[in-house]
């Protein structure tokens, strides 16, 4: 009972929102932007990039992806070898 009053909410803040966005596009206002999309590009508006910067994360990432890779292989060595 609980997951279809779910259901419904999802489905009524769905047709809710489009109807926002049609009573919108009517009325002439096409590039409105959202809070989030707002917060987020003034986020990265704000961001001080570099090469050296961006060399930094590149590594870090990179550093993390190759722990997640062992990580997710010695999970799956272990698993095989019981």
């Amino acid at each position: 009972m609980e997951i279809e009053m779910g259901i419904m909410g999802n489905i009524r803040t769905f047709v809710r929102n489009g109807v926002s966005a049609l009573r919108s596009a009517s009325s002439g206002k096409y590039n409105e932007e959202s809070d989030i999309v707002r917060e987020y590009r003034n986020e990265l508006d704000e961001r001080t990039s570099g090469r050296s910067l961006d060399m930094q994360n590149l590594m870090r990432d990179r550093r993390k992806v190759e722990n997640d890779v062992r990580v997710s292989f010695n999970k799956i060595a272990l698993k095989t070898n019981k």
